[in-house]
């Protein structure tokens, strides 16, 4: 618990830290080791006078025989909550407000304005203990990724016409494990017809059909490293046309990866996302989103106009320009890079767009 102490002691009376990696939490709450921490999605908010862990009802159930008796939890209307946590640095108040939240277990005394979500600590405490990788880490990743990449591709053999995204689903986790998955890092997903989990956020019993497109999601753990993927097969008539958008997407993700260097805020980022991205001189059915930026864990943050936050060293950066078409779902373009050193950037990972398969 020596984390959690070292947390609490550095607070403020109005500050408060959410940390959403699974992994942290398992570390922080000292939980078994052999509990599949990885199955649910988390979030650990720190205060001076509480620890709190985010859930949904049936991870409560699921985890209140393994937690500390000083945990108390905020049971979570929607597993979206979990996401737009991963994008987006949400007050406890805020949450409350958009009634994202069931119920707040907190002393009386303690007011909802009083946690201001603050992501610093990540620089702070763990970033010395999580993000900065050895040789030996770096190539454990690549191998995660290895692993589920053939997945995907394992899976996508199997599905035919006919075929439920949750049948898809479960081939994709046993091809994870098969190929020599440790656990999954994330939730695996199969949707048939988009490309955006916003759109289909979890899979269900949608059939597949000839010449549709199928979205992936996964993630592989290998020796405690791992990252989540995205895969897009790309069938149909627009393949053609997709697949110029898709060009112009990977020169604009080449130029942003010249741009992006320690010290650039990722404001500046945006500013120069959106003055590239114009250029295509897109029609009124095509929309595009920020550039999406990973700082540690594998968590998204973006880079809006209005986010000062500063690239540093030592951070895993995806790299992620989107585009939405309003007839065809989220087209995005995505390399997964370790900074260890600017001049020593690895280049983990890019996503796979399948056209015509």
């Amino acid at each position: 618990m020596e984390l959690i102490q070292e947390i609490q002691k550095g607070l403020k009376d109005n500050e408060a830290y959410l940390l959403l990696s699974s992994d942290e939490i398992g570390y922080l709450l000292n939980l078994k080791t052999s509990f599949n921490i990885f199955e649910f999605n988390l979030a650990l908010l720190i205060t001076r006078k509480k620890v709190y862990l985010l859930c949904t009802p049936y991870e409560k159930e699921q985890l209140k025989k393994l937690t500390p008796s000083y945990c108390k939890f905020v049971t979570v209307k929607q597993n979206e909550i979990f996401n737009e946590l991963y994008f987006f640095p949400f007050t406890i108040g805020s949450l409350l407000e958009n009634d994202k939240i069931e119920k707040l277990y907190s002393p009386s005394h303690i007011t909802d304005s009083m946690y201001n979500v603050k992501t610093e600590i990540v620089d702070d405490i763990i970033l010395e203990r999580t993000a900065i990788k050895n040789e030996d880490e770096v190539q454990y990743l690549k191998r995660a990724i290895q692993i589920t990449e053939k997945s995907i591709q394992d899976t996508m053999k199997e599905i035919k016409p006919g075929m439920m995204e949750i049948e898809a689903r479960n081939i994709l986790d046993y091809n994870l494990y098969k190929n020599g998955c440790e656990r999954r890092i994330v939730p695996s997903k199969v949707v048939f017809y988009k490309n955006s989990l916003s759109l289909h956020p979890t899979p269900g019993n949608e059939t597949y059909k000839e010449n549709r497109n199928i979205f992936f999601s996964a993630g592989a753990m290998f020796r405690g490293q791992g990252v989540s993927l995205p895969q897009n097969f790309v069938k149909g008539s627009l393949t053609a046309k997709i697949q110029s958008i898709f060009n112009h997407l990977i020169n604009l993700r080449e130029e942003l990866y010249e741009y992006i260097q320690p010290g650039v805020r990722l404001d500046e980022i945006a500013q120069f996302y959106l003055d590239n991205i114009t250029k295509l001189k897109l029609n009124k059915n095509v929309y595009f989103s920020p550039v999406s930026i990973v700082l540690i864990n594998d968590r998204d943050i973006p880079a809006t106009l209005n986010n000062r936050t500063v690239i540093k060293e030592y951070m895993t950066i995806k790299i992620s320009p989107s585009i939405f078409l309003s007839n065809f779902g989220r087209l995005q373009v995505t390399d997964i890079v370790y900074m260890n050193k600017l001049k020593d950037s690895i280049l983990l990972t890019n996503t796979r767009y399948h056209f015509g398969v």
